[in-house]
Formats: structure tokens, sequence, C-alpha cells
């Protein structure tokens, strides 16, 4: 358990897919755009497993990897066509 790494980790992690999704947007392709999401969505769940106590070997395998895959298809599906932050 580490917690100020984690929620430092956490912080960074918030900051990198803000500036993806709102200051990134249109400017980069869309693959670069699910990258930096996926990597931030993998931060994400390393961050909150850092501040947990007596986390099992399964959620280090899941989490991130879970997150980092829900991090892009989440990015798709809000600036999507119909989505609700389309341009």
């Amino acid at each position: 358990m580490h917690p100020l790494g984690g929620w430092m980790i956490i912080a960074v992690s918030t900051a990198v897919v803000s500036y993806t999704w709102f200051g990134l947007r249109g400017k980069v392709s869309r693959s670069v755009s699910d990258g930096l999401s996926a990597l931030a969505g993998a931060g994400l769940g390393v961050g909150g497993l850092l501040v947990l106590t007596d986390v099992s070997t399964a959620s280090w395998l899941a989490a991130p990897p879970f997150l980092a895959i829900c991090a892009a298809a989440h990015r798709r599906a809000l600036f999507a066509g119909g989505g609700p932050l389309r341009t």
C-alpha cells in the first residue's frame, strides 16, 4: 500500500485523460488518442490499486488492462457521431 504514490498516479492519469479528450480533440489521430486514453486508464487502475490494502494478484492482472480498454472505448462513445460531446 502506497497511498501517496497512488494518488499522484491518479492525479497525473486524470490530467492526461482530460488533456487528451478535450485539449487534443481533433488535433491528433484516433490511434494516438486511443493510446493516450488507454495509458491513462491503466494508470488509474494502478493508482487505485496502490491506494488499497491487501490487493490480490488477480486484481493487478485484471484492473489495469480492463480500465485501459474501457477508457479508450469511453472516449470513442462520448465523441462519436451521436455521442453527447461530439463537435
